[in-house]
């Protein structure tokens, strides 16, 4: 079998396992690395060892990808090789690879906004009163990420517990069946993404005032039965 047909069956055997977005994740990479020549999808399996593997990495590199994406890549190999050998598909096999030392530092500064700017931020919000400026206030509030912000429904604000239940995402995720993206509404990956959130007396305040035209089944920032997708709440942020 060659790389490519080991990659279908990884995908095959991970489809129960993972969630659309991972396997999406995994289809974009991969196909990415087959049409740039850095992966040589004809490979016989058999032929994939640590000099392979080193290669990629080294190629990884070299055309400017940041140090975790090379490894990320690695990794998503070695995984490929790994599961294909359970399923007996191909011969079992160590693979090793020398990284960089540089580790991943290096990438872009995080923004932190000092107390004037958040003043401002929440000016412009109370000028421009809408539900989609409800994600932004229970973002500053509570940290949550904006899939997490996009996907919280008026049925996950507890006023008596004063708690947001955080248990669903929203994102696009590549269709690893087809071509193209769609927007995908998830359960929380892991038990700490699935979490409570605590419900501070400010956001109480202004989450009430929409409380009363909403419904428990709507999302919060589109107040309707379809969320809004992340991509355009960052494209209306950056509007403001």
């Amino acid at each position: 079998m060659n790389i490519v047909q080991l990659f279908r069956s990884f995908l095959e055997y991970k489809k129960p396992l993972c969630k659309k977005s991972t396997l999406g994740t995994y289809s974009a990479l991969f196909g990415k690395l087959c049409r740039t020549g850095i992966v040589d999808g004809e490979m016989d399996a058999e032929n994939f060892d640590s000099t392979v593997l080193q290669n990629i990495y080294d190629q990884c590199k070299a055309s400017g990808q940041s140090e975790r994406t090379a490894r990320d890549i690695c990794t998503l190999m070695k995984n490929i090789i790994h599961t294909s050998a359970l399923q007996g598909l191909c011969s079992h096999r160590l693979l090793q690879i020398r990284y960089s030392r540089e580790g991943y530092g290096g990438g872009d500064i995080l923004k932190v906004y000092r107390k004037d700017e958040i003043s401002e931020i929440f000016g412009w919000l109370e000028a421009n009163p809408h539900f989609w400026t409800l994600g932004v206030y229970i973002a500053v509030y509570t940290g949550a990420r904006i899939g997490e912000v996009c996907g919280l429904k008026w049925s996950d604000v507890d006023f008596h517990g004063k708690t947001i239940h955080v248990e669903r995402t929203v994102e696009r995720v590549f269709n690893f069946e087809g071509q193209g993206t769609s927007v995908e509404i998830s359960t929380a990956k892991t038990r700490s993404s699935n979490r409570l959130l605590p419900l501070s007396k400010n956001l109480e305040r202004i989450l009430k005032k929409w409380f009363p035209v909403s419904r428990p089944e709507f999302y919060i920032t589109s107040n309707s039965t379809r969320p809004i997708e992340p991509r355009l709440m960052r494209d209306r942020v950056k509007d403001m």
